[in-house]
Parts: structure tokens; sequence; C-alpha cells
């Protein structure tokens, strides 16, 4: 393995916050714009010149497995299964042993969320560990904000360490970190399983510089079903807000409209399109449907003769029956999840 830095993206979770959604779909698998989380993620490393990269695995592996297997890649994707989760550093540490890492620089992402950023711009070859903060963003649910000093130190990591150095810029951690090969080495012989809480403060505490790189981005942590739909209806409605990834490169644009669609789509001439709206690869309308504003079809789906669809997400290979209506709602083949309206 010679290239200098590799990849690694964390999907070994149970994704339990995402309801019973994610008791039929790991959460890296579900989508955004059409795609999976997790295969923007692959992009977005490719994007990067990132040729190898480490996916630990560990609920509903042989999903994650399967789709991987059925993308066009350009990247090595090496697979590290859990047999009980590790942890984010325990799961790292693993890949390193069990693919003996010892030159590599890695860029890790955690696999819930999306950031319009070029990944090389944290490719720090000087620096022991530099962390991605979105300036000035809070989300629901954490507690803390990560903070820099002049010299873009960490001085401030949620609730897992603060120090006597200046706190000049403050937002949240976006889940993107790069790891030098000094400390993925340090790494190895670690006792902790997770960075953030546990190996971090202690590297800190210890003297380790750890720089933090403080950006006003988009970045969006996908991992509740609020999060996920309305980013999804965020995307539907401005498809530039992620335009460095280009998200939607395997839609085309209808003339005119804010409607995009994929390849091999079936729309019956009576069905009622209504934009914003986006219908991926190979889904199916039937007659006097009616699909949107603000929806987003799946791949393969298939959506039934009379039925009415807004302000929701229909992820792949879903089936929408005769007749039904769905608004506010995340939809999977065998699962409904109504989602609260109020998405501001």
């Amino acid at each position: 393995m010679n290239n200098n830095v590799v990849g690694m993206i964390l999907a070994a979770g149970f994704g339990s916050r995402l309801q019973k959604l994610s008791q039929l779909r790991p959460k890296p698998l579900m989508e955004l714009f059409g795609k999976a989380i997790l295969f923007h993620q692959i992009k977005m490393l490719e994007q990067a010149g990132i040729k190898d990269i480490f996916i630990n695995l560990h609920y509903h592996h042989k999903q994650l497995i399967a789709a991987v297997h059925s993308w066009s890649l350009k990247s090595h994707i090496h697979f590290s299964f859990e047999k009980d989760i590790l942890g984010t550093a325990g799961g790292i540490r693993q890949v390193i042993k069990l693919f003996q890492l010892n030159n590599q620089a890695m860029i890790v992402l955690h696999g819930d969320m999306i950031c319009d950023f070029d990944l090389k711009e944290i490719i720090s070859p000087h620096a022991f560990c530099n962390l991605l903060i979105a300036q000035n963003k809070q989300t629901d649910g954490y507690r803390g904000a990560v903070s820099i000093d002049d010299n873009c130190r960490i001085s401030e990591l949620g609730a897992y360490y603060t120090s006597s150095l200046a706190k000049k810029k403050s937002g949240f951690f976006t889940g993107i970190h790069y790891i030098s090969a000094q400390a993925l080495q340090l790494l190895k012989n670690e006792r902790f399983s997770c960075l953030v809480s546990e190996v971090y403060p202690s590297w800190l505490k210890s003297g380790k510089i750890i720089l933090g790189d403080v950006r006003k981005i988009n970045y969006e942590d996908l991992g509740t079903p609020l999060r996920l739909l309305k980013a999804n209806l965020d995307l539907c409605s401005s498809s530039s807000l992620f335009a460095k990834h280009s998200l939607q490169h395997h839609l085309k644009k209808i003339p005119g409209k804010n409607i995009f669609c994929g390849s091999d789509v079936q729309i019956d001439p009576t069905a009622q399109l209504i934009e914003p709206l986006i219908i991926a690869d190979r889904a199916k309308v039937k007659a006097h449907a009616i699909i949107g504003p603000n929806a987003i079809v799946g791949e393969n789906s298939y959506v039934g003769t009379h039925s009415t669809i807004k302000n929701s997400l229909i992820m792949s290979d879903t089936i929408i029956e005769k007749d039904e209506e769905l608004d506010c709602t995340i939809a999977l083949l065998k699962a409904r999840v109504l989602v609260d309206d109020k998405l501001e």
C-alpha cells in the first residue's frame, strides 16, 4: 500500500437514533439526493485522491458489503468486520493492525454526515492531527463547542477537554479527522475506545498539539429522521448546497424546472410532477400519481396509481401502494416514519 494517505469511514454503529429505519437498513445506507450517504463519502475521498478506503462493519454488515460491491468505484475498498463494536478508536486500531499500516496518514469520516468540503484541504503533512470544525454550527442533542486559539490549536473539545488557551473561533466538530502516521502508530497502542471523548483529551493533556480547521461550510449530521429528511428537502430545493461534490451528478435536470431525473425512469403521462422534485434511476411512477412538491424518489422505487407524495423521502427499492398518501415521511420497503413537520 504505497499511497501516503488512506481513508476510513466509520460504519459499524447501530444507528439507533434513526428508529425503525435502521432496523431495516444500516445508517450509512440512508440516502441523500438519491444515493447512499456511504456512496457520497467514498466519492469525497476519491475526489481527494485517496486510493485505499477502509470501512469498519458490524451491524447489517452484509447489506453494506453488497451495496459497495454494486457501485462503480475508483478506489480499493477494504472491510474490517468487528465481532463486537470497538468504538471509533478501537475500529481504527483494528484496521492499523489488520492491514499493517505503518507509514500512512488517514482521513477519517463518521458514517452519518455530509459536508461541502474538499478533503484535500484537511491533509496537513506537518500536523499531528487536524479536525474539521463547522464554524458557529450547533446541532441539537450535542453539548459543548470545539474551539481553537490564534494558532489553530484545539483549546476546547466539547465537554471532554478545556485549557487556558484562547478560544478565538468555535463551532461543531464535523466528524472529519486527519490523523498523521505518527498519531496512528501511537493510537495502535492506546487502550481507549473513543477518539473524541478519550484519546484526543488524553493526547492534549500530554502536550500533543491537535489542530482545528474552523470554516463556514455546509455540513449536516444525518443521524436522526428529522435531520435526514430536512437535508434531503433542503437539497431538493437548492441542489447547489453541496456543490463541491456534485451530489446530483448522476441525475439530469429537466430544462426550465427544478426537477432532477435519473436514467431509465418511467413516468406515466397522467402523473403530476410538482417541483422541486428528485426521481432517481429506474424509478417507476404510475398513472395519476402526484409527486411533490419537495419529494425524493429513490432508485428502483415504485410509486403506485393515485398515490400522493410531498415533503417526503422515498428510499431506494421502496413500493408506494395504490392510493397511499405520504407527507413529512421517510419511506422504506417495510417501514414508514412520520417525521415532525417542524423542519426549521
